[in-house]
């Protein structure tokens, strides 16, 4: 009976063990999937450089000639 009652114990703490490892693995896939802070940071610096407002002139004579020359 004395192995029996050693053994209980043990295989219980075997069971917890397997638990732990499991919700570490779940943790772990989580955290990767939840943020893409390189994808974050390159949308930031893209923000940051766009021009907002409407075009100067200049600017939209330019884009016109481009334009037209497109479209020949």
């Amino acid at each position: 009976m004395a192995t029996s009652m050693a053994n209980g114990p043990a295989s219980a703490a075997g069971k917890s063990e397997f638990r732990n490892q499991k919700q570490k693995q779940e943790n772990r896939a989580s955290i990767e999937t939840k943020i893409d802070v390189a994808a974050i940071k390159e949308k930031v610096k893209k923000a940051k450089n766009k021009k907002l407002g409407a075009l100067t002139a200049e600017e939209v004579k330019l884009k016109m000639e481009a334009d037209e020359k497109k479209k020949k």
